[in-house]
């Protein structure tokens, strides 16, 4: 709860809604929340980072700069999101699930998804 607050707080410095997703170390939701006037889709999208993010064990914004960089292959991966705003989440280096957050824009993924994941 306290990484859905910090999400929810960072969210609304950047004067932007959007959805927030946690899961478990399978990529399985425990926690959902699509706030009031965000984007369609961007429930989708957070899923899917999330699941990514806990499955591949490393920031979806990972494979958001090899496409830039014209690593299409990553598209081809089941599974694998290459939008920016899912993050793993651990302890030690034990990956304990993630956090995904989705909005219109990208950058503000990046800082309110490490926002929300500093919380843990």
């Amino acid at each position: 709860m306290k990484m859905a607050s910090a999400a929810r707080k960072a969210l609304a410095e950047q004067h932007i809604n959007g959805c927030i997703v946690i899961a478990d170390p399978d990529g399985v939701p425990l926690y959902v929340e699509r706030q009031v006037n965000a984007t369609p889709n961007c429930l989708s999208a957070a899923l899917g980072k999330a699941k990514s993010a806990a499955i591949f064990k490393t920031d979806t914004n990972v494979s958001y700069e090899g496409l830039v960089k014209g690593e299409v292959h990553n598209l081809a991966v089941p599974d694998l999101s290459s939008n920016p705003g899912g993050v793993p989440l651990f302890v030690g280096k034990t990956v304990v699930g993630s956090i995904a957050i989705s909005t219109p824009d990208g950058s503000k993924d990046l800082a309110v998804v490490h926002a929300a994941a500093n919380a843990l």
